[in-house]
């Protein structure tokens, strides 16, 4: 069974931290909460950690997973942020936006399919406690298994991924809130790929752009 360890959220406990940065390091999976559900995470920069990730999750090859990172400094790290990326980033993160991105890193297929790849900076401190500490993008899928509904507790996620997994951040229930909303900056203008807690309004608006039309069915 994955070892299950509650932790204190402001500060987050350094020592629930610091064990579950050596499983993300030693190629391991953890769970952790974030500012919409729990996610499973993984170093994103280990394609054989990635793999674990889809075959705990029994994901379908060809749905990428997203990345968490805990700053903008480390965005830049791994990827072309520009203007755009950082206005965004800037006004609206940390929070529930995830910015695809070109990956100026090798990252696995399975994180940055075609070189592009999505980057979270959610704003609940044990998982930016965790990318912090671990110093690497960490896979920031549901901790679910594919198709199935997010958990909001870490008991949800032990049901879903059991022995699959080394280490459990249990922060409590989270506030049920939808996934993050997706932008892609990979292309001009700037498209909205799915809308979630932040509407895809505010996103067009920031970057001064016309929400587009839908066609005329």
């Amino acid at each position: 069974m994955p070892r299950l360890m509650r932790v204190i959220e402001s500060p987050p406990d350094p020592s629930a931290i610091l064990e579950a940065t050596q499983a993300i390091l030693r190629g391991g999976l953890v769970v952790y909460p974030t500012d919409t559900s729990y996610a499973l995470g993984a170093n994103g920069l280990d394609p054989e950690a990635v793999e674990r990730v889809f075959q705990a999750k029994r994901r379908p090859p060809g749905k990428p997973v997203h990345l968490t990172i805990a700053g903008l400094a480390a965005m830049e790290r791994y990827a072309d942020v520009g203007e755009r990326g950082r206005l965004l980033a800037k006004r609206f993160l940390p929070g529930p936006l995830t910015l695809v991105l070109r990956a100026k890193v090798p990252l696995p297929e399975a994180v940055a399919p075609r070189g592009a790849a999505g980057f979270r900076m959610p704003s609940h401190p044990v998982a930016l406690a965790l990318a912090e500490e671990a110093y690497v993008p960490i896979t920031a899928t549901s901790a679910n298994v594919s198709g199935q509904p997010d958990p909001y507790t870490a008991e949800e996620a032990i049901a879903y991924l059991g022995e699959t997994v080394d280490v459990v951040l249990d922060s409590g229930r989270l506030p049920y809130r939808r996934p993050s909303t997706i932008v892609d900056l990979t292309s001009d203008p700037a498209r909205v790929l799915r809308e979630g807690p932040l509407a895809r309004e505010k996103i067009y608006e920031a970057l001064g752009l016309l929400e587009p039309t839908k066609p005329r069915r």
